[in-house]
């Protein structure tokens, strides 16, 4: 178990650098003062079906807003999701 969450980590960390690069380019495009996001931690924690421990990243906005601009905040973090599909990960 210890040895594929290992080997799981690299792709997490990957996944979640693109999804923080992706939700910064939406940002971009949404509003006229952009957040920025970033992979504030990767770890092992959240449990699976199976009894087991699955790797784990968390993207935040590296400036937390309220009302409006988190709104847009979440809703670039949503659209980013694509960036972070593990078929994408290869290219």
């Amino acid at each position: 178990m210890t040895v594929i969450q290992d080997m799981a980590e690299p792709a997490v960390r990957k996944a979640a650098k693109r999804i923080a690069e992706r939700a910064d380019t939406i940002s971009a495009s949404m509003r006229s003062h952009p957040n920025t996001f970033e992979v504030t931690e990767v770890a092992i924690g959240l449990p699976n079906r199976r009894g087991g421990r699955r790797v784990y990243a968390e993207v935040r906005a590296v400036t937390p807003n309220g009302g409006e601009a988190k709104h847009l905040d979440y809703q670039a973090l949503n659209l980013a999701l694509d960036a972070g599909r593990m078929t994408r990960l290869g290219a």
